[in-house]
């Protein structure tokens, strides 16, 4: 089941950075990913509490044994990992009415799923089969 917060808009990139470093201690050596339109506030706070870039993937952040990318929604297609953070779901574009690259976020996880969000009411999940595989429809 997915975890799904509400965080002050202020908040919402120093609270992204905190879920995905527990998660990747949780995970650890496993991949945690954080998907966002606004990837840039998120690296910032990574490298605030002083994660390093590895020189092999520009968007991943690294303390130890443990990896956190930071990835745009398009760059998270066709990618799985243990665990996956959706940063403000409601500023990911549509694709013809539908939230394609939403859906393609929410689906990244094989274990832990957390949403993260500020200028819309939570999103109602319905279950589809298999391992957190959601369907997110926005209330208004």
């Amino acid at each position: 089941m997915p975890w799904v917060t509400k965080v002050v808009a202020t908040a919402l990139a120093n609270r992204a950075v905190a879920t995905a470093a527990e998660l990747a201690l949780r995970h650890e050596p496993g991949f945690v990913a954080v998907i966002t339109t606004r990837p840039g506030p998120i690296s910032d706070g990574f490298r605030k509490l002083r994660w390093h870039r590895p020189g092999d993937v520009k968007e991943a952040w690294r303390n130890g044994r443990r990896t956190v990318l930071v990835l745009r929604p398009g760059r998270a297609r066709g990618l799985e990992f243990d665990a996956v953070v959706v940063v403000e779901p409601a500023s990911f574009p549509e694709n013809v009415g539908r939230a394609g690259s939403l859906y393609t976020s929410l689906t990244r996880a094989t274990k832990d799923l957390h949403v993260l969000y500020s200028r819309r009411a939570a999103p109602t999940c319905r279950w589809w089969g298999g391992p957190l595989r959601w369907h997110a429809r926005w209330i208004a």
